[in-house]
């Protein structure tokens, strides 16, 4: 959980993407204790896109082509295990923390965690009765607001 909420304050893209990565790694586990295999299966997929985008020099993984056949990849993965409209909470979650981590710009991935991640990930998180999830959520959406007024608009909107 501290890590997902100190990845806000990464200046570098890649460096909120690398603390994501771990973060995820984590939650998959704890999600699985909780019975959520929804949110097991897309904090898999969360590391499976973390590592894609760390390496992309070598994959090619910012490509438009890549994102479109991993947000496929998490559909599929989700659709595999489809129980009810809950399980649609964090595949939303993913959807837009990933097309946060796509933009290569640290004010753009903030803004999709503010508005297209966290937001599903907090329900998804009060449903499941997850502490410690409601908790990163909360702290990661004041982690954002932070950060936006600690570097401010025009740092984040510079690409890295």
């Amino acid at each position: 959980m501290v890590i997902n909420i100190l990845s806000m304050q990464c200046k570098k893209t890649r460096g909120v993407i690398a603390m994501i990565l771990v973060g995820s790694t984590f939650f998959g586990v704890s999600y699985l204790l909780l019975g959520s295999f929804a949110g097991a299966i897309m904090n898999v997929f969360s590391v499976f896109r973390s590592l894609l985008l760390l390496f992309d020099k070598r994959t090619r993984a910012n490509s438009q082509l890549v994102l479109l056949l991993t947000v496929l990849f998490a559909c599929s993965a989700i659709g595999l295990y489809l129980d009810g409209p809950i399980a649609l909470l964090p595949l939303l979650g993913q959807f837009g923390g990933t097309m946060g981590m796509w933009q290569r710009n640290s004010a753009k991935l903030r803004l999709w965690q503010l508005f297209g991640s966290s937001p599903f990930w907090l329900i998804n998180n009060i449903i499941v009765f997850s502490i410690g999830g409601i908790l990163c959520e909360v702290f990661v959406i004041t982690s954002v607001l932070v950060s936006i007024a600690r570097y401010g608009w025009k740092y984040l909107k510079v690409s890295d």
